[in-house]
């Protein structure tokens, strides 16, 4: 899985799946990341954050948490 193999290199699970960001706020997240040095295509850049949306977007209120879905 793309997050796995980037976002854990340096962040724990637990770290990223408290974020519960909206998709700027992801987009934002994952600019700031390439500017440190994490290596994304452009193809990898958008799965990542249509996966980060998905997974950890912002919660519904008053809604229960819910495992984030797999990544294709």
């Amino acid at each position: 899985m793309l997050a796995e193999q980037r976002c854990l290199i340096c962040h724990s699970a637990q770290l990223i799946a408290q974020q519960h960001k909206d998709a700027a706020a992801w987009e934002k997240t994952i600019a700031q990341m390439e500017k440190w040095g994490v290596a994304l295509t452009p193809a990898e850049h958008d799965s990542l954050k249509s996966y980060l949306v998905r997974a950890l977007g912002p919660r519904a209120s008053g809604g229960a948490a819910k495992d984030p879905p797999a990544h294709p």
